[in-house]
């Protein structure tokens, strides 16, 4: 009970990324002091709403998520509990976090990702739990890599993949025996880019830009061993990139697409999301994992 007397530190929406110095703002979201925990969701998010009791906040409602903390401007308990029961309280955070979009647009992504997830959810599809930061850390130890950070928030906080019939996100742990990883990607400049021109290959009835590869690139061949989730061979080229999702059209198509999407994991393209196909690739599909998941899903 001492703690609610104290006051409450935190002054506005804030983003831990976004802050030079977020451990103090951190520690005053966390630790209890002018506030009352209305409602607490472990299984999305670590979703929390809290109602500050003491300082020029008082009496609002505030939303602390693992990404930051958002004032719920003027918000008091009783519009937070007709909001919530009216199932239009994240519809009013969005809006909340748009006013203040500068400080915000990172965390807006990661709750239009969540809520396309949720949705997904609810039609029956199968998301694996989040992993924990630790395995990622130990994944990244293991193969001598950084993982884009985007992608680790999508895995430690919403999901760590999706299988369906035609489309699959591999958990990371798929990725355990995968070699390559810390190599340079084959385009690593924009100068890796301009030799190799597409157009030529986006004509089905010309050579693939996989069957063309050793023109472009004479000194990077198909490995030994082909990792389990590339779904051409051909497509094993690319090193320093995770294949991390995989879209297969239906057993009955004539022919299929067996298109994929790589996260890249070094060089300029660094946490881009490109796609790749029987025919051709296209760069810079996604400019990182999050909007990737956000407009893929329908």
């Amino acid at each position: 009970m001492e703690r609610l007397g104290r006051p409450f530190a935190v002054e506005d929406t804030l983003v831990w990324v976004q802050s030079p110095d977020p451990e103090p703002q951190m520690e005053a979201a966390y630790n209890g002091n002018g506030f009352v925990t209305l409602m607490e969701d472990e299984c999305c998010g670590n979703d929390t709403y809290l109602l500050v009791v003491t300082g020029p906040c008082r009496g609002e409602v505030w939303y602390r998520a693992e990404p930051g903390i958002v004032r719920l401007k003027n918000c008091s308990f009783l519009d937070w509990l007709e909001l919530h029961l009216s199932k239009k309280l994240q519809k009013f955070i969005r809006e909340q976090l748009k006013a203040n979009q500068s400080a915000t647009e990172k965390m807006d992504l990661i709750l239009a990702v969540r809520e396309k997830v949720e949705q997904r959810r609810k039609r029956g599809a199968n998301w694996n739990p989040p992993i924990s930061l630790n395995e990622v850390q130990d994944f990244e130890r293991r193969h001598g890599i950084t993982l884009p950070k985007e992608y680790v928030q999508f895995i430690t906080q919403i999901a760590n993949g999706i299988e369906s019939d035609t489309w699959v996100i591999y958990p990371l742990q798929t990725f355990d025996d995968m070699p390559g990883l810390a190599e340079p990607f084959p385009f690593q400049t924009e100068e890796d880019f301009a030799k190799t021109p597409m157009k030529e290959h986006y004509n089905p009835i010309n050579p693939s830009f996989w069957d063309s590869w050793g023109k472009y690139f004479p000194d990077i061949t198909i490995p030994d061993q082909v990792h389990k989730t590339w779904l051409k061979e051909e497509y094993s080229v690319l090193r320093g990139a995770l294949p991390v999702a995989a879209h297969i059209e239906p057993p009955n198509t004539p022919k299929k697409f067996l298109g994929q999407t790589i996260l890249v994991l070094n060089g300029a393209f660094r946490g881009q999301m490109w796609s790749i196909n029987f025919q051709f690739y296209i760069p810079n599909q996604f400019s990182n994992f999050l909007p990737y998941i956000r407009d893929t899903l329908v």
